[in-house]
């Protein structure tokens, strides 16, 4: 997994990597979740419709090694200690099921 063949024309010997098969670093690729606040619950991935009721949102993005790249907060409602961890926990689960399916090893 993770892996790419750069072939440039008819010559791969004239590409830069000869032709050989490169990993493809994805350390730092970003992955967001979105977690919206209503009525006291969490919603993931909220839809248009769904926004326009909303008492606030979360975006976090996290990498695929599991490193927070930023956090966004839109809205007026008070987020909990508790809600924030379960959205940045829900965040490294979305990352794990990415490198799970792209079969990546950093």
């Amino acid at each position: 997994g993770g892996m790419v063949q750069v072939v440039a024309g008819e010559d791969a010997d004239n590409c830069g990597s000869g032709g050989s098969k490169l990993k493809l670093n994805m350390d730092k690729m970003p992955i967001p979740l979105t977690v919206a606040m209503f009525d006291g619950k969490l919603l993931v991935d909220p839809d248009d419709e769904e926004e326009g009721v909303l008492d606030g949102k979360l975006t976090v993005v996290v990498n695929m090694v599991g490193g927070i790249v930023s956090m966004d907060k839109r809205g007026r409602t008070i987020m909990a200690p508790e809600q924030l961890a379960a959205c940045v926990h829900m965040a490294h689960g979305r990352a794990k099921e990415l490198r799970d399916i792209l079969d990546y090893e950093s």
